[in-house]
């Protein structure tokens, strides 16, 4: 098996542990899309074959130690489900592409991942949207974690992340662990 592989069928098993009513649909949709092909980014991290999946993972063990630290009150259902799920709206997004780069005195094709959305309607919010319609069931804390969790990342100007901080202190643990997991390794290819 490959990593790609073994992150996927683990991806899988700890959604399936939430026992979350429509989780069943959610894995369903995601082996639909190449959300476990995919980079996690164009260039800035994972951003290569499977980076999504890996990233997700990387963002629920940062979430998962950062609750045994901090003892905060959110159940593990809630990490699972916000860790994983967070980076949703970027299935099928990244097309592999290749651009003309000169290497000394010759210019050489390479390849490069190129990111179309083509319903930008907001991070955070198009993932929640995503979840939603594929049946889905999110509490508060969830929606609102997803939605914040690019915080100052998010340049659209549909919300003020603090607002939704500082309604629920609960929300931001996301937003830190997706924040720490995307720059703890800076793994970059």
């Amino acid at each position: 098996m490959t990593d790609t592989d073994l992150n996927k069928e683990r991806f899988i098993t700890l959604l399936q542990t939430t026992n979350r009513s429509g989780v069943d649909k959610i894995i369903a949709y995601l082996e639909s899309t190449d959300f476990f092909e995919a980079p996690a980014s164009t260039q800035y991290h994972e951003n290569y074959t499977g980076g999504l999946c890996e990233h997700s993972l990387k963002v629920y063990d940062t979430f998962e130690t950062l609750h045994k630290t901090f003892n905060f009150n959110i159940n593990i259902n809630s990490i699972i489900i916000m860790s994983l799920l967070h980076d949703i709206c970027k299935a099928n997004c990244y097309t592999k592409e290749k651009k003309n780069v000169k290497i000394g005195q010759n210019w050489t094709q390479v390849d490069y991942w190129k990111f179309d959305d083509s319903n930008p309607i907001g991070h955070g919010h198009k993932s929640v949207i995503l979840l939603l319609q594929h049946g889905l069931t999110l509490n508060d804390l969830e929606i609102q974690s997803i939605v914040t969790h690019m915080n100052g990342y998010d340049k659209s100007d549909l919300f003020n992340a603090s607002n939704v901080y500082n309604k629920d202190d609960n929300t931001i643990w996301l937003h830190v662990a997706d924040f720490i997991a995307t720059y703890k390794d800076r793994k970059v290819i």
